[in-house]
């Protein structure tokens, strides 16, 4: 074989190779001998060899520090030199330290680190420069260890330093700044306003609700729903008795109100061109809301839900005064919706079912589809064939939300 220190010169020689079944064959193959090299080369190798011994002599000490914490190892004089490598050819070779130190100190400083932040995204559309989203935060974490660590090692070893410093690697957070730069948060893609009367314990839970749903982000083909982003609407989450609707007649209930958010969210989806996944209209129609254009919740269904069905991001940012909420949606403009038809009809003796067409564009090539968002409005207390549902509580003159065909499970949050 070659040596690092010289150079082959081929013979030839002969090998007995067994065979089971033919016995003894031979063969011929060449053999190597030893011939030295060059004595500048075998000289220069002899001092890297010293050189390595003499800087691992003792081992060595190693320090990480998060900035909060530190904390030294010793690598023994054993370890070390294991860790000791020559690179290069010839008189070319250096001396390095094996890349698979950064395992072996990720080992040794194992739950030594400073944990990124997440980024933070808010909305002002008043900013008087023109921006409309906000993103600050979002620092990186840092790990042992950098990959250039046996670099450093090296370096501390040449110089003599008493101990090394190990460099940190930097870890991105998952939603940091760089995820939530590339959300394209840009501006508002979608708006709705609805007004209330001022005053009312329901304006609490209105509120409320747009506190826990603001901020919320829908990834690229994600999907949102209202029930599974606030759960149960209770007094622990700071909901409060107020109007409700069960059974097709006005009721006092926890979280009552709370579907003025969800149809003032509804038509900004419906505007912002996104797809529904699941919605259902008032059983009894109320004038605050846009006609056969509107949704209930409540807990667990009925539900609202939608899917982002643009290559951004969505940010939900609901916002409340003394009598208004208004829903934006914050993205980079992919497709717009319009209403452009709107048609009713009778469904039994008493019912009134509503049918609001929609056309959405798409504004990368122009080209449009047109759904349909369906409603149904009965008077409170009666059912679609004129029966009762329950007792009549109260003279409100109402007209006659979608869907499900029975009458007493579309009721929902007033």
């Amino acid at each position: 074989s070659a040596s690092a220190l010289g150079t082959s010169s081929a013979s030839k020689s002969s090998l007995a190779i067994f065979n089971d079944t033919l016995g003894p064959m031979w063969v011929v193959i060449p053999v190597s001998e030893y011939v030295p090299v060059d004595p500048d080369v075998e000289e220069w190798a002899q001092q890297l060899a010293e050189d390595a011994n003499a800087m691992t002599a003792g081992g060595v000490k190693v320090r990480y520090h998060t900035g909060e914490e530190s904390r030294t190892a010793q690598i023994s004089e054993l370890g070390l030199r294991a860790l000791v490598t020559l690179t290069g050819e010839g008189d070319d070779s250096v001396i390095t330290i094996d890349p698979s130190v950064v395992e072996t100190l990720e080992q040794v400083f194992e739950g030594m680190s400073a944990p990124g932040h997440p980024a933070v995204i808010s909305a002002d559309p008043d900013l008087p420069d023109g921006t409309q989203v906000v993103i600050s935060g979002g620092e990186p974490g840092i790990e042992c260890c950098h990959a250039d660590t046996g670099q450093f090692i090296l370096e501390g070893l040449v110089q003599d330093v008493e101990i090394i410093d190990i460099p940190s690697r930097v870890v991105r957070h998952p939603m940091g700044l760089q995820w939530a730069q590339s959300l394209g948060l840009s501006e508002v893609v979608g708006e709705f306003t609805t007004y209330f009367v001022a005053g009312q314990s329901r304006t609490i839970n209105i509120a409320r609700i747009a506190e826990l749903t603001r901020g919320a982000i829908i990834a690229p083909g994600e999907t949102f729903s209202v029930n599974d982003h606030v759960g149960k609407r209770t007094r622990v989450k700071g909901f409060v008795t107020a109007g409700a609707i069960e059974q097709g007649v006005l009721i006092e209930d926890v979280g009552g109100g709370v579907s003025q958010f969800a149809t003032t969210l509804f038509n900004a989806v419906f505007f912002a061109g996104l797809d529904f996944v699941e919605y259902s209209s008032h059983s009894i129609y109320f004038e605050r809301y846009p006609f056969g254009r509107e949704a209930t919740i409540s807990f667990p269904f009925p539900d609202l839900a939608f899917t982002n069905n643009t290559p951004y991001g969505i940010m939900l940012w609901p916002t409340t005064t003394n009598n208004s909420i208004t829903v934006r949606l914050y993205s980079t403009p992919w497709v717009v919706g319009e209403q452009t038809e709107q048609y009713t009809w009778k469904q039994g003796t008493s019912c009134t079912r509503v049918s609001t067409t929609r056309t959405r564009t798409w504004l990368a090539d122009g080209h449009t589809e047109q759904d349909k968002v369906v409603a149904r409005y009965r008077p409170e207390g009666l059912r679609c064939d004129g029966s009762p549902s329950v007792t009549t509580t109260t003279t409100i003159p109402v007209v006659p939300v979608p869907i499900p065909d029975s009458d007493d499970n579309d009721d929902g949050g007033g």
